[in-house]
């Protein structure tokens, strides 16, 4: 059996959560989906043939459509452990900063964080809105920003 992995989704004509509403009446074997704090995206834990099966063979399919990466021609599929991070700092950070499109920032040094809601994240450190923060990358699709952190609570990483 395919490995279950986390697949970037673009959401159209209808509402993410609907969307996941939809996934879970027709018993679409999903691990895990995540909702993120932007209109038009959904990331699901399963496997390429199960939503291959689901896109062609439903009529909620038409509504799904893969995030490709442009070098490979495959859709895209996101590391766990970033796919994590991401979903951490959406679920802790009040309004976290999200981006669909790369920030122009000079990008730092890659930090873990140590201690705190955030524990266990890894990013780069960035300049944003007059504050440092860290910034979360899920494999070129969204990039999230944390609140201000404080440098005791990092730890450099090498790359």
């Amino acid at each position: 059996m395919a490995e279950r992995e986390w697949f970037a989704l673009r959401v159209k004509y209808v509402k993410a959560q609907k969307m996941v509403a939809l996934l879970s009446q027709c018993a679409v074997p999903l691990e895990s989906c995540f909702v993120p704090p932007v209109n038009g995206l959904l990331f699901l834990l399963t496997t390429r043939e199960v939503l291959d099966d689901f896109m062609h063979f439903h009529s909620g399919g038409q509504y799904l459509a893969f995030i490709w990466d442009r070098t490979t021609g495959k859709p895209v599929v996101v590391k766990k452990k970033a796919m994590e991070d991401f979903m951490a700092v959406c679920r802790v950070v009040e309004l976290p900063i999200v981006m669909t499109e790369k920030p122009q920032v000079t990008l730092g040094a890659r930090v873990r964080v140590l201690e705190g809601p955030l524990k266990g994240i890894e990013g780069r450190v960035v300049r944003m809105k007059k504050s440092r923060r860290i910034l979360v990358e899920v494999d070129g699709v969204l990039w999230a920003a944390t609140e201000f952190i404080s440098p005791e609570f990092l730890e450099v990483i090498e790359d």
